[in-house]
């Protein structure tokens, strides 16, 4: 709610209100939170977790394997074939416990390597930027707001994995996603006016 009041507050140029909306949102979602007895305050403010016991000893070892190979990479869904060969970890969580680390970005990282994973972002951000010119510039706004919500879609699942694995080249749902967006582009610019003479015309007033 806050992040498409924000949005709608730049499209109608009422950043204020909508900044003010936003907070409110946050306010009173973090009210609620703490004042009530829920997982997600049980999350935030328990001392130990056992999900931690896993994922903080996977990360370390996921460390080791990106300092290793930094460059290069290990190779597409190799991680869990070299990671006990990086394992020195108390637990020896690689072998007891044979799962790639608990983040999407981290495992991306150690198997592509550095300018893989650079190319792999600036290939993802460069697709959300055209579902966001579309929800701010497109004509037919039903489109633009198709190509919001499927960005906001992307997102939530890049938070997502923070905390948790997803092999990407096998998640048939992510490139369909980005499909529709890429998609959506071609649409609005093959169908209505090129959107960069639209952004021009509302940045004048028009």
């Amino acid at each position: 709610l806050g992040v498409i009041g924000v949005s709608h507050g730049l499209k109608k140029r009422k950043i204020g209100k909508s900044t003010f909306f936003f907070l409110l949102i946050f306010a009173v979602a973090t009210v609620i939170i703490l004042a009530t007895e829920n997982p997600i305050k049980d999350r935030l403010t328990q001392s130990e977790d056992s999900s931690s016991k896993s994922r903080i000893p996977l990360m370390q070892v996921s460390e080791r394997i990106i300092m290793g190979n930094l460059y290069t990479g290990v190779g597409l869904n190799a991680y869990t074939d070299v990671a006990p060969q990086y394992d020195y970890t108390f637990e020896r969580i690689a072998v007891d416990f044979p799962y790639p680390v608990h983040n999407t970005h981290l495992l991306i990282l150690a198997e592509l390597g550095i300018f893989g994973f650079l190319a792999f972002l600036i290939f993802v951000l460069g697709i959300l930027r055209k579902s966001f010119r579309m929800f701010r510039y497109a004509q037919d706004e039903t489109v633009g707001l198709l190509a919001f919500g499927l960005a906001m879609g992307l997102v939530a699942y890049f938070i997502h994995g923070l905390v948790d694995f997803d092999y990407v080249t096998k998640n048939y749902t992510f490139w369909t996603v980005l499909g529709c967006i890429v998609g959506l582009w071609h649409y609005l610019r093959k169908n209505y006016e090129p959107l960069e003479k639209n952004s021009k015309r509302r940045a004048e007033g028009r």
